[in-house]
């Protein structure tokens, strides 16, 4: 993690163009009230956060919100979050599974893992975020299951980490949207849980997740007959 704490910006793969989609939200986009528009820093210019998961940028600019970080160091700290993010919620997981001990033993071992950190010093960090969040999923699910008590404060939890996850990267959406319906289908086969009780929670779930998400939804399905249209161009056009 040398790179992160050392001065200059990350230069790997991916992070020059994250960085300067992070100067165009703070610089260009927030000051005018929006999440997301038309950048021109490459090529001849694109939208910005459409069909491109943009939570993560939205932490960022959280945090470039304390006086005493700029946008580099700012960009830095989130990548180091996401870095750090997916083994503490292993450990949350498997300390709930087994006992607080293996859970940091093999949290410690991912983050020591060398493909693991270099993936997100090259840039692949919101899928990280993305994981962070689908393994807190898991945790309250299973939870909610194995406990059966039931509340819509936890299903309004669940429904954010729904939305969550979902701008964060859709791979791990999908993967605990698979989780829940594998879970229910397990847990009504050992007769542990009626469908009829706890499904209307989950749609309740559901429905705050995609009320939170829509405002990534809605721009993204509104351009997919336009990028359908540029297939076909190159960059050579």
């Amino acid at each position: 993690v040398n790179p992160i704490f050392k001065e200059g910006f990350l230069v790997c793969q991916d992070n020059p163009s994250h960085l300067a989609e992070s100067y165009v939200l703070l610089d260009n986009l927030i000051p005018n009230k929006k999440l997301f528009g038309w950048s021109d820093i490459e090529s001849a210019g694109f939208p910005i956060f459409v069909n491109y998961y943009p939570f993560g940028f939205w932490i960022l600019a959280l945090i470039n919100a304390l006086p005493w970080l700029d946008v580099v160091n700012s960009y830095k700290l989130i990548v180091f979050i996401s870095y750090i993010a997916p083994s503490i919620g292993l450990f949350l997981l498997l300390k709930r599974i087994f006992n607080s001990e293996i859970g940091i033993i093999i949290a410690v071992m991912l983050l020591f893992q060398y493909d693991f950190l270099s993936f997100t010093l090259n840039g692949i960090w919101s899928q990280y975020l993305s994981l962070f969040f689908g393994i807190l999923y898991i945790i309250l699910i299973n939870d909610l299951i194995r406990d059966g008590r039931y509340g819509i404060v936890k299903f309004l939890l669940l429904g954010i980490l729904f939305a969550f996850t979902l701008m964060s990267h859709l791979l791990s959406f999908i993967f605990i949207a698979l989780y829940t319906l594998t879970s229910l289908a397990i847990y009504k086969f050992h007769n542990k849980v009626k469908l009829s009780k706890i499904i209307p929670y989950f749609i309740f779930a559901g429905i705050i997740g995609l009320v939170l998400s829509s405002v990534f939804l809605i721009p993204t399905l509104q351009t997919l007959s336009f990028l359908e249209q540029q297939q076909g161009i190159t960059s050579e056009d």
